[in-house]
């Protein structure tokens, strides 16, 4: 199932709406029900976007590579150095994953802080 950030919302807001049900009812065993389920949307919308945070840094991590890949001359049989490369930027927070400046299509990575 394909889910986004406005998912991870409305599980928040499900459980938000749980949370106040449960304040207003004298019925323990709805109480714990409303408990439980509020407790099961939190860990789904943390789910999601924990998700969704993997996703977007290994799309992060794709772009870093290739532009590591295009400053080298596109060899050849470097993919997995190439890889290293952008995790140890990524890491380090030294990336930017805006498109390349159009108006200068030849500038080179190595000229702005680290490769990116």
């Amino acid at each position: 199932m394909h889910e986004d950030k406005r998912d991870a919302v409305r599980y928040r807001q499900m459980a938000r709406k749980y949370r106040e049900m449960a304040l207003r009812t004298t019925d323990e065993r709805a109480l714990e029900a409303m408990e439980r389920l509020s407790e099961e949307c939190l860990e789904h919308a943390a789910d999601i976007e924990r998700v969704l945070d993997e996703k977007e840094r290994e799309k992060t991590l794709r772009i870093i590579a290739h532009r590591i890949w295009e400053a080298e001359g596109r060899p050849e049989g470097r993919a997995t150095h190439h890889w290293r490369q952008a995790i140890e930027i990524y890491e380090r927070g030294e990336y930017s994953t805006a498109p390349k400046h159009a108006a200068d299509p030849t500038r080179s990575m190595t000229r702005t802080r680290g490769l990116l």
